[in-house]
């Protein structure tokens, strides 16, 4: 997640003696130095050190970026304080003296002062879309109209915690293919940088002609060594405008999710993870009240992939014309038929919220599953293409050596 300007509120550092006359330190998040001050005083500190501290000079949890986990976290508590009677701003109030991260606190003061200034809970959540995103937003709304907002917030809570949980997933089976691979890379120009000039002149020295394969992986070295300025800044210039097409140019997003869904091995990981998402995200806003054709605007959202995100507004579409949303999705080719029936049962049964929550965590597992099994079947591969790396450099290099006695001369 973005992190937090901070807004009005700035950051204190204090040290003294507490009540108990033990030597103590710690921060304040306040609007004001006065407030701060009094905020210290108020816990029973008796103040040697107080000053203003930017978030530079600021160590430890405290200066962390918010995270999803933290926004969960805020949701459970929100509930439980309000579900206890506890009116909306004290909640958040009390709720932010219990905050460790800087950060977090001075968001939830915000909302605070907004909500004091006449903001409804969703009005304040929605001046801040890097932690509250429309979908919640709505969702806190429906629930602030409905006279359930302790019961939305546990159920966007568990939303966020299960989509954090998926995407933790996909990033697990991404992460050891691409460890390795970056050690791979990293052993490889090692060895060109550092051990191949080093057999080079060993074999310069029998004044000897190199077997061709062995004279490429020289050449290559020599590249390296000679033009590694050019071989960064050629990188760093791919690295920027990949950057800025996957930002600014639509066709080259396209392109990406494309291949994110055809790739082998990955591709049908990726499929179940954004179905897991639009089923868990449909589902969340049809048990809010949302209505249908609302919740498929909202569910396009979310689906983080434009072929998907097409296939929901053309459903979309459909329903709008009359049409039973399971045969829409048949008609689009891109979610399995097994997903169209059960959706088709929901919509008979008069179930559907709760048909789509099944078919979510029915996705979430199999997702986990499927990460699980790439974990023990890429490990043997990525081993053994680590091993051919070194084997291919050391092979070029001691070839000469099977050769010794075309090579001295």
């Amino acid at each position: 997640m973005k992190s937090f300007n901070m807004g009005q509120y700035q950051v204190y550092a204090w040290k003294g003696v507490n009540r108990w006359g033990k030597k103590a330190k710690g921060v304040i998040v306040a609007d004001s130095a006065v407030s701060a001050e009094n905020e210290t005083r108020r816990l029973g500190v008796t103040i040697s050190y107080f000053k203003r501290r930017p978030m530079w000079m600021l160590t430890g949890a405290v200066i962390k970026k918010i995270k999803v986990i933290d926004i969960v976290l805020m949701m459970r508590q929100f509930s439980t304080l309000i579900s206890a009677g506890i009116p909306i701003s004290q909640a958040i109030e009390m709720m932010s003296n219990g905050v460790e991260k800087v950060k977090m606190r001075a968001l939830l003061l915000t909302l605070r002062d907004n909500i004091a200034g006449g903001q409804t809970l969703s009005e304040a959540f929605a001046m801040y879309p890097a932690f509250f995103s429309n979908l919640i937003c709505g969702l806190i709304n429906a629930g602030e109209k409905s006279g359930t907002l302790d019961k939305m917030l546990i159920e966007v809570a568990n939303y966020l915690e299960r989509q954090e949980f998926l995407k933790n997933r996909i990033k697990k089976a991404l992460y050891y293919p691409i460890t390795v691979t970056c050690i791979a890379l990293t052993i490889g120009i090692g060895l060109l940088v550092f051990v191949v000039p080093q057999f080079e002149k060993m074999y310069a020295s029998f004044n000897a002609k190199l077997p061709t394969f062995t004279q490429k992986i020289v050449d290559l070295s020599h590249t390296i060594v000679d033009n590694w300025w050019v071989i960064i800044i050629v990188i760093m210039g791919i690295v920027f405008v990949f950057r800025q097409l996957k930002r600014k140019s639509t066709a080259f997003q396209r392109m990406l999710d494309s291949l994110a869904l055809h790739m082998i091995i990955f591709g049908k990981l990726a499929h179940k993870a954004i179905l897991a998402r639009i089923c868990s995200t449909l589902a969340i806003t049809l048990t809010a009240g949302v209505p249908l054709i609302d919740a498929l605007q909202s569910v396009a959202k979310v689906a983080n992939n434009h072929w998907y995100r097409d296939a929901i507004l053309n459903v979309r579409e459909e329903v709008v014309q009359g049409e039973s949303i399971s045969l829409a999705m048949r008609s689009t080719q891109m979610f399995p038929a097994l997903l169209c029936q059960m959706i088709e049962i929901g919509e008979k049964s008069g179930s559907l919220d709760q048909m789509l929550n099944k078919m979510g965590v029915f996705y979430s597992d199999d997702v986990n599953t499927a990460v699980e099994g790439l974990t023990t079947l890429i490990e043997p591969i990525l081993i053994v293409i680590l091993g051919t790396v070194v084997g291919v450099f050391l092979f070029a290099m001691y070839l000469p050596l099977f050769k010794l006695g075309s090579v001295i001369k």
